[in-house]
């Protein structure tokens, strides 16, 4: 009984270490600059060493676009661009960024008898 609950403290912990995933949101206003303009790619970017990866692509109508995450200890960047039907991308829009915290782990855990 003691080895049972002490691997379901462990399993408990490592769920809590390591997160739930979360929604983002990521949300413009609509796009019309360019007639020619088709679609917009959403991408995750490092503010020192440029993307990092490419998360979507929607139709230049949509003004939002979600995606899930598990959130690690850092900020996150994020940046648009548009793409019109010849297939030339726009330089990045300006940058938006999210911060996570990871909450701090329970310290100082024992059994008791």
């Amino acid at each position: 009984m003691k080895y049972l609950l002490i691997i379901l403290l462990i399993l408990l912990l490592f769920f809590v270490l390591h997160g739930q995933e979360e929604t983002i949101a990521i949300s413009w206003d609509k796009y019309n600059s360019s007639p020619d303009a088709e679609f917009i790619y959403i991408y995750e970017i490092d503010e020192n060493q440029g993307i990092i990866e490419k998360l979507g692509t929607v139709s230049i109508q949509d003004t939002i676009f979600r995606f899930n995450l598990i959130p690690q200890n850092k900020i996150y960047y994020f940046v648009i661009t548009a793409i019109d039907t010849a297939g030339n991308e726009s330089e990045f829009s300006n940058i938006v960024s999210c911060d996570y915290e990871k909450p701090v782990a329970p310290q100082h855990l024992e059994i008791r008898k």
